[in-house]
Formats: structure tokens, C-alpha cells, sequence
């Protein structure tokens, strides 16, 4: 049952994870091929799924990996390695796909930013 301590809780993480920054993107001004998963699937939750899908196309393997993931820890499905393996691989693949198409179609999702870096916010901080 949810109470209201419960939803208190689960607003102070949807807060956090709203304002979250990538570490790659936030100290090299650099994104990942995941920049924008936290995001779609917090867009998907909240039931905005065009902003989803903007966000990050693959966001419903995210949810489908993670679901399985979690039922195989709490022992309720077995996943045999082989599976594993090659599923995790298929999500690279498709993960890196999807980031560099994202990038030749100029996604501002995935756009690069150097010069707003924390490491070149500090070299000129340092040089001045």
C-alpha cells in the first residue's frame, strides 16, 4: 500500500533524477550513448511518451532489460549466461547505433558542448 511517506520518497527521486547530469557530459561536455535515458524513462513513467522517444529512442528496452533483470535477481526467472551475453551485446550494438545516428541527425539530445565542461571551465579558470 502506498502511503504517503512512500510518495513523499518517490517525489524527492523523481526530483533527483530530474536535475541529474551525466558525468561524461558534465566534466568533458561529451554524451554518452545512454544521454537522455534518464530522462525518457522519467518522460515514460509520467505517461509523455512522444518526449520519451525524443529523449531516448530506446527507452522500452531500458525498462524491458531492467525489468528481467530485476525478476532474475529475485531468483523468480533464470537468464542462462549465453542469453545474458548476447543480449548485452545486442544492447551495445544497438546503443552505439543509436548515438551515432542520433549524431548525424544533429539530436540536440546527444549535441556536444565542450566549452561548457567543467574540465574548460577549470583550465580557464586556472589560466586566467
Amino acid at each position: 500500500m502506498l502511503t504517503d511517506n512512500t510518495l513523499n520518497n518517490n517525489s524527492k527521486i523523481l526530483a533527483l533524477l530530474s536535475v541529474y547530469k551525466c558525468p561524461l557530459d558534465l566534466l568533458f561536455g561529451i554524451p554518452c550513448p545512454l544521454c537522455g535515458a534518464t530522462r525518457a524513462v522519467l518522460s515514460a513513467i509520467t505517461g509523455r511518451f512522444a518526449d520519451a522517444f525524443y529523449y531516448h529512442p530506446l527507452w522500452p528496452l531500458f525498462i524491458i532489460a531492467g525489468g528481467v533483470l530485476v525478476l532474475h535477481i529475485l531468483g523468480v526467472i533464470k537468464v542462462k549466461k549465453t542469453v545474458a551475453s548476447a543480449t548485452v551485446w545486442f544492447l551495445i550494438i544497438a546503443l552505439l547505433g543509436c548515438f551515432i545516428i542520433r549524431h548525424l541527425n544533429g539530436s540536440p539530445v546527444v549535441a556536444m558542448h565542450l566549452e561548457d565542461s567543467l574540465i574548460v571551465s577549470l583550465f580557464q579558470a586556472s589560466v586566467h
